[in-house]
């Protein structure tokens, strides 16, 4: 490998979500590692809205960032979809053209979900699920863009095994390395955790006694969470385990919900039934990331309600696992392959099963295996880990 590369990285840069933190992490340790690293941003604000202004804003800067990309010894396209357009037409479009405008065999592009159907699968959503052609076409986009990958020899990167599988099972020859997110140092942890004060954000919010923070983090749009099991498990604890919903209304959704939305007013409605408005509080959206690091901190358990829609990667549970947390999550795909990097790193509950999640929180069982697991996968699997992997490239 060259001693020094010219890096880029094409994502969202200055955004509150999980890719923008991603990027600044893979921007750190590149920069760490003596390399020159610039940054390719594609911002929520341009590509998030299909109006023809922005539409003509979105085609500049991708000509712009596949003119510069060219003179870059190597190239890392964050993949989420919904950073490259607002239209799977112009979605498709955009990653065509900035991975055809990477060098051979000099770029990767990291997968944070991967959604590749069968045929059978295709005939089932066809039948039951009212989106079912902007699956399908998901899927196809998913396709096209591997194959591209595959012609111009890039790396593929995903976050568990499950994806890596799929992937070769339609590209057998693609070159794949899967592994798990991590977003922070243990030397910045400790730094943060030494500065962090949980009076302070007792104060901000108005806590004045002695509680038990769970919390439950993300934008409240995401369907892959069930926040009302939380809700009912409080029924079962004692009255100062209190519940803290971290996130809100995601800012794709302003247009399609503008006066909020109907799974809020659910929560609400649940949360009045149950009696329990003096024990559930919405934080809302932090507006930045230390605002976020510090409310994860306050919390003494972090649940993870998850379904199963075929996550991968979820940001919340990487961050929360670097800050030491009890973690709660369920029993689905998306922790199961987790776990095959992290063994029995964090605590578990069947997916609905509300008396299960109110038990382990409070019984913590076998919490000395778990904090062991924890120690040893944040030990391996490191920001530096994960640069180095994909620089194996020019190995």
């Amino acid at each position: 490998m060259k001693k020094s590369l010219n890096i880029g990285i094409i994502s969202t840069y200055d955004e509150l979500c999980a890719n923008a933190s991603y990027t600044k992490i893979l921007e750190q340790e590149f920069r760490r590692l003596g390399h020159n690293v610039k940054i390719f941003e594609c911002p929520t604000s341009v590509f998030h809205f299909n109006t023809p202004e922005l539409v003509a804003r979105q085609n500049a800067i991708i000509k712009n960032i596949c003119s510069e990309i060219k003179k870059m010894d190597y190239i890392s396209i964050q993949l989420e979809m919904g950073i490259y357009g607002a239209t799977l037409k112009d979605i498709n479009k955009n990653l065509a053209a900035l991975i055809s405008s990477c060098k051979n065999n000099s770029f990767s592009v990291t997968f944070h979900r991967v959604d590749l159907m069968s045929s059978e699968q295709q005939k089932i959503i066809a039948k039951k699920c009212r989106f079912k052609k902007k699956y399908l076409f998901f899927a196809q986009i998913y396709e096209n863009i591997l194959a591209l990958i595959e012609k111009k020899q890039g790396l593929v990167i995903t976050h568990t095994n499950r994806d890596e599988e799929k992937i070769r099972g339609k590209f057998p020859n693609i070159r794949t390395k899967s592994h798990p997110l991590s977003y922070y140092s243990q030397e910045s942890v400790i730094k943060l955790k030494e500065a962090f004060n949980k009076e302070t954000v007792k104060q901000k919010y108005g806590i004045s006694n002695n509680i038990k923070a769970i919390g439950v983090i993300g934008f409240l749009t995401n369907p892959c969470r069930d926040v009302t099991l939380v809700i009912k498990s409080l029924k079962l604890l004692p009255d100062d385990y209190c519940l803290f919903i971290i996130g809100g209304q995601h800012p794709c959704t302003y247009k399609d919900f503008p006066d909020g939305l109907d799974v809020t007013r659910n929560y609400i409605k649940l949360i009045e039934e149950l009696n329990l408005q003096n024990r559930v509080f919405f934080l809302g959206a932090q507006a930045t990331e230390m605002d976020m690091l510090e409310a994860i901190m306050f919390l003494d358990y972090v649940v993870l309600p998850y379904v199963e829609k075929g996550e991968s990667a979820p940001a919340s549970f990487y961050t929360s696992i670097s800050f030491h947390k009890n973690i709660f999550a369920t029993r689905n795909y998306c922790f199961d392959e987790i776990k095959k990097f992290a063994g029995e790193a964090f605590f578990s509950f069947d997916m609905g099963n509300y008396m299960e999640l109110a038990l382990k929180l409070k019984t913590l069982p076998n919490k000395e295996t778990i904090y062991q697991n924890r120690a040893n996968f944040l030990n391996k699997y490191s920001p530096q880990y994960i640069a180095n992997l994909y620089l194996s490239l020019f190995e």
